[in-house]
Order: structure tokens, then C-alpha cells, then sequence
């Protein structure tokens, strides 16, 4: 089986927001009723604006309108992978993945009878091979992911040699070689597929550089969105990602979807309490797809202030998800309530439910069952200290973690784990003296962990000495991390302090 998990931590932000880019009519009124064109009227704009919102039942109905009314025109067919497309990603249901799916090559087949000479004929197709290819990665469908990548990229490739202005092709291109970077060496070259993260930035940057130029350009919100998530997924440039966009306003009031993205993006940035304020204004009503995955947003954000309501938010997100993704973890956080309340039992019981339900393809999931396996209670102060840092609450977390001692801890493990989270908590409040310290004592330890800890304690050092500009440290740093052997989010990490090494080779 071909393994592609080292992007799946991406994909789900890149689904939300690879359906926010559509063509621009290019009609021949003359052969409208003789040849399959591509018209994207004030209709179907209509259509696709409700299809954002996540008010699919209203799209299909003006979908079905224009298909009856003008069937020639392609432009519908479109919309409607998008929301199949939607309604696969938001339930997660492998139900309707393979009713669904079975559509996709209907829908091509279509398109390829389009109007050659727009640069739409092509341009579609590669998004519905794009949009397919994530789709398959959610459910490890990764031979077929590969499939759909490679087409992808010949028909946008082909696209840009024909009409080498045509912008979206930069933007779509941009996200498939960000894709492709991430594939391990051996992967990409079977496939054939050429193109590397920074490819993919700069093609970003262009259409930035553009949309600058031409600021009516009407998918400038959604390049810089995108743009944003990105460089958080893929370049862990929180910072800037964040700065990015909080430049661009997006209506969480009335979108569902935006509202999805600015909570994730929070919560990825340690702004636990800014996601809790998106979350209480979710937009509500029956025409709005329901969106079960904000059940288990809201229970996050309460774990994180440690307010027990949280387990009322995981029960309700279990009763109603159909799909796979996220059940691990959600077990793994009803285990971890009831640690802090006392109940040793009930966290043993949940985390053997980590370890059979649902699938370990998200990195969420992937921790879950990596700690469901370890078959070990931990310490319910360092595990608050967890909590309370990856919700941003640096300051809960530091007044925990020392109110105990390095002596506390009678094993390794417990001395390491301490050690990373000092660590991590001084960096992110700029001591870095203090986080230097406190990484080299986590890499003195237990010298050749497996631990992740330890390889992003290695990491993290040359990313403060690369930050000091003092390269000659960062670069030892960087090796030391490529040395080390996680037995989680190895190619993550790796990848991480290759690409930095190599930035400041020879600085």
C-alpha cells in the first residue's frame, strides 16, 4: 500500500478551501445550444454562493433550474461535485464516499466535451481530479489519491503551456506542488510528479503579487485564505500564517465553512479562547448542511479551560458523526476528563475505545492511539500542562508545571515529558535562554528516545538559534533532529529540519 499520511495533517483545511475557486465564464453565445460551454451566470453564482455557505438543499434546487433551462452548460456539473464534495468531508460518511464518488467520472466525462478553447475545459477537470484526490487521502484511499493527483497535474501543466496567463492555473498549481513536496522522494518520482514546496509558495506569491496589482480581482480573498493555511500546514509558519489572515475578513456569522476555518486556525495557533468566541456565533438554522465536527470544536475548547462541560460536547459529536476521523481522539479526551476528575477507571475505559474505534489517519488520531497503546496512566499534572499550553494558556500552564519538580518524576519518560513542555511554554513566552535549557536537558534525559518529544525538542532548539541568527548552533541542532528516530510524526519532523537546514546551509 502506497503511503501517503505525511500530508494527511493538511488536507482537511485544503478540502474547505479548494471549493472557493471557480472559473470565469468564457461564453460563445453563438453555439449555446450546439457546444458544451462554460457560463457562469448570475444563477449559478447564486448557486455557488449557497453551496459556500453550506446551504447545499438550496443550491441543488437552482442547480437543477439550470440544468433543465440551459443543459449545455457545464458550469453546473461543476457546482455539483463541490457539493458532493462537501457532503463527503463534513460527514465523513464512507457511505456516501462510495455512492458519491461513482459520480466523478460522469461528471469529467462531461467537461472534456467543453469548449477547448477556454482554459476553463482543462482548468475543471484538474479540480475535480484535486478535489477527488484529497477526498481519497481522507478515507487511505492512496492509490487512487495518487491517481488523481497525476491527472491533475498533466491537465494543469498542459493548461498552463496553452494559456499561460490564465491566473487560477498559478493558484491550483501552486496547492498541487505543495501536495507533491510533501510525498516521499520514492512516491513522487514513481508518479512522475515534479514540484516542491517552494514552487508552490512562489506560485502563490505571484497571484498575490497580482491580486496587489489588481485588487478587484475577485478570488483574492480566497488565494490569501488558502495562502494562509498553507503556510501553517505545511510551512508551520504560524506567525505569519495568523498575520496573513486576520488581513481578510471572512463572514463566520453566515458561513459555516469560514467559521470552520477561523476556529481551526485558532486552535492551531494556541488561541483557544478566540475559537470558543467563533464557536458562540456559529450560524444556525435548517438550511445550513449540519456540520457534526463543531461538537467536537466546542468540546476541545472547554477541555482546554478545563470546564467539564466539554464531555457533554464529545458525547453529542460521537451520537451524531457517521464518518471515521476523530473518534480516537475524542475518546482519547473523555479518557483524559476523567483522569482529572479522579476516575483512573474511566480513563482506562476510554482509551481501550482508542485503541479499536475509528481510524488513525489524522495526526490527532495518531496520538491517541500512540498514548491508547502505551498502556500507562500518565501524570494528571503534566497532562494539564498539556492541555492548558495547546489551548494558549501559557500562564495555567507554566503555574502547574511548577508547582512540581524534575525530581518528581522517578522515570525517564516523566523527567522527558517535563523538560519538552518547560521547554515549549518558555518558547512560546520568548525565554528562549530558558526554552534552550530546557530542550538540551529534554535531549539529555534519555539520549536516543523514541519519543516525538525528542526529536521536536531538537528541532525547536535550532529553530530559537535560527531565530538568534546564530547558524552554526541552529545547523547542529537540525542534524541532531534528522538523527533521531520518533516513532511518530517522524517525516514530519524530519521534513522540518531538512528544509531548514538546507535555508541556512551556508549561512
Amino acid at each position: 500500500m502506497l503511503r501517503l499520511n505525511s500530508i494527511t495533517p493538511i488536507y482537511c483545511f485544503i478540502l474547505c478551501l479548494f471549493s472557493f475557486q471557480h472559473s470565469k465564464a468564457q461564453v460563445r453565445s453563438s453555439e449555446f445550444n450546439e457546444v458544451a460551454f462554460f457560463d457562469f451566470n448570475q444563477n449559478l453564482k447564486k448557486a455557488y454562493a449557497h453551496a459556500m455557505q453550506m446551504k447545499l438543499k438550496d443550491a441543488k434546487i437552482i442547480l437543477q433550474q439550470e440544468k433543465t433551462r440551459s443543459p449545455y452548460n457545464l458550469i453546473p456539473h461543476y457546482i455539483d461535485n463541490y457539493i458532493d464534495f462537501f457532503r463527503v468531508f463534513i460527514n465523513g460518511s464512507p457511505r456516501d464516499y462510495k455512492r458519491l464518488i461513482q459520480k466523478k467520472e460522469m461528471r469529467l466525462a462531461k467537461i472534456k466535451v467543453g469548449d477547448k478553447s477556454s482554459p476553463n475545459c482543462r482548468y475543471i477537470q484538474a479540480e475535480i481530479h484535486l478535489q477527488w484526490a484529497l477526498v481519497h487521502l481522507k478515507f487511505a484511499s492512496n492509490t487512487e489519491a495518487l491517481k488523481d493527483l497525476k491527472s491533475a497535474y498533466t491537465l494543469l501543466i498542459d493548461n498552463r503551456k496553452e494559456f499561460p496567463d490564465f491566473i487560477l492555473n498559478r493558484k491550483a498549481l501552486g496547492t498541487l506542488y505543495m501536495i507533491v513536496g510533501k510525498l516521499p522522494t520514492a512516491i513522487r518520482r514513481s508518479a512522475g510528479l515534479k514540484g516542491t514546496i517552494d514552487q508552490g509558495l512562489r506560485e502563490y506569491q505571484s497571484v498575490i503579487r497580482y491580486i496587489q496589482k489588481y485588487p478587484d480581482f475577485e478570488y483574492g480573498q480566497e488565494t490569501h485564505i488558502l495562502y494562509a493555511l498553507l503556510l501553517l500546514h505545511i510551512e508551520t509558519e504560524d506567525a505569519n500564517a495568523w498575520k496573513h489572515i486576520n488581513t481578510t475578513y471572512l463572514d463566520y456569522k453566515s458561513n459555516p465553512m469560514a467559521s470552520f476555518i477561523l476556529i481551526n486556525m485558532s486552535l492551531k495557533t494556541g488561541k483557544s479562547s478566540k475559537a470558543l468566541l467563533f464557536l458562540q456565533n456559529l450560524p444556525k438554522g435548517d438550511d445550513y448542511q449540519s456540520f457534526h465536527q463543531f461538537e467536537y470544536l466546542k468540546g476541545l475548547c472547554l477541555l482546554h479551560k478545563m470546564d467539564t462541560k466539554a464531555e457533554v460536547h464529545f458525547r453529542n459529536f460521537l451520537d451524531d458523526y457517521e464518518g471515521t476521523h476523530y473518534l480516537k481522539a475524542t475518546y482519547q479526551k473523555l479518557a483524559w476528563l476523567s483522569l482529572i476528575n479522579g476516575n483512573t477507571s474511566g480513563y482506562k475505559n476510554y482509551m481501550s475505545k482508542a485503541k479499536t474505534e475509528g481510524a488513525s489517519l489524522l495526526a490527532c488520531d495518531r496520538l491517541a492511539a500512540y498514548e491508547a497503546n502505551q498502556d500507562r496512566v500518565p501524570n494528571v499534572d503534566l497532562l494539564k500542562a498539556e492541555i492548558y499550553f495547546d489551548g494558549g494558556y501559557y500562564d495555567y500552564s507554566l503555574e502547574t508545571l511548577t508547582a512540581l519538580k524534575e525530581s518528581t518524576f522517578s522515570d525517564k519518560e516523566g523527567m522527558l515529558a517535563y523538560n519538552y513542555w518547560m521547554g515549549r511554554i518558555s518558547h512560546r513566552s520568548k525565554r528562549f535562554d530558558d526554552a534552550v535549557g530546557y530542550y538540551q536537558k529534554t535531549l539529555s534525559t534519555q539520549k536516543g528516545s523514541t519519543h516525538y518529544y525528542y526529536a521536536n525538542a531538537a528541532l525547536f532548539e535550532g529553530m530559537i538559534w535560527e531565530y538568534r541568527k546564530n547558524y552554526s548552533k541552529a545547523r547542529e541542532a537540525y542534524q541532531a533532529c534528522m538523527k533521531t528516530n520518533p516513532s511518530l510524526f517522524k517525516q514530519s519532523i524530519h521534513s522540518q529540519a531538512h528544509k531548514r537546514y538546507y535555508k541556512i546551509r551556508k549561512k
